[in-house]
């Protein structure tokens, strides 16, 4: 629900965000030919791909 100030609650919005990402799972087969998914303790930007794999 919208507070008074016109925000989304923290709850509402994460309920929300976690139905999205459990479509788009499930989903992800047919849009993808392969699809690595690891949750993360805390967002990132970057990943090391393969690592010692140095240019």
């Amino acid at each position: 629900m919208l507070k008074n100030d016109n925000t989304i609650d923290p709850v509402l919005e994460e309920k929300i965000i976690n139905e999205e990402y459990k479509i788009w799972k499930k989903n992800s087969p047919s849009l993808y030919d392969m699809v690595l998914t690891h949750a993360l303790e805390w967002p990132s930007l970057t990943v090391q791909w393969l690592p010692g794999g140095g240019r």
